[in-house]
Formats: structure tokens, sequence, C-alpha cells
């Protein structure tokens, strides 16, 4: 499906796929659109989770956004995190005593990834 829209001398089409990965707020790079966090709105979804968890606080979304930017990476240190964001000490005081369990996958010490898969 494509959509059009015309104005003087202007016409914009747009495929049906790229609009609704655009608005759900999809990036283009995304491995599935099935895993998807928005920044703005701080909701992060990936297909190991039943539902989608909306973070609230500015710490946590800012912790989420740079897992989600490095994503395609093996995992990050979380002293990087620290150094990135301003963050707690550990990951249990950013989101809970092991309440990030839900979509963090420790990888080694001091280091985690987004689960993804």
């Amino acid at each position: 499906m494509t959509f059009s829209s015309t104005t003087p001398g202007r016409v914009a089409r747009l495929k049906g796929d790229v609009l609704d990965r655009m608005l759900r707020s999809v990036p283009d790079d995304a491995s599935d659109d099935r895993d998807r966090f928005s920044e703005k709105t701080g909701v992060l979804k990936l297909r190991c989770m039943a539902a989608e968890k909306t973070f609230t606080g500015e710490t946590q979304k800012s912790v989420i956004a740079m897992f989600w930017r490095e994503r395609h990476q093996l995992s990050l240190k979380w002293s990087e995190v620290i150094a990135s964001t301003g963050c707690g000490k550990d990951i249990d005081s950013v989101f809970g005593k092991g309440v990030w369990m839900a979509w963090f996958d420790r990888v080694g010490h001091g280091k985690y990834r987004l689960r993804l898969t």
C-alpha cells in the first residue's frame, strides 16, 4: 500500500510499511520490528517480553536508550553506562533488585546487553 499526498507542485509518496514503522518509532535498522524503543515515550518492547514496559524516570530512559543504540554489540560494561548516563553504581540501583532481568542479560561481571532473542 502506498500513501500519497499532493500539494501544489509537489507529490509525496510513502509506503505503508514505512509509515507504520515511523508511527511506532521503529528505526529502519531494527533487526526485527517486534523489538522497539522510543526515547521520547520511554516505551520498550522486546520479543522476550509479554507486554511493553514504559520507563518514566529520566535515568532509566537514558540507560535503556544507551543499550538500545548499542544493541548490536555483544555487551556494554556498566562502568561505561555510568560514565555516559550518570546513573547508579549498579543495575539493581537503577531498575530494582532483579527486576531488570526481564529485559537484560548478564553477559559477564559488570557486562550486560538487551535481551533481543
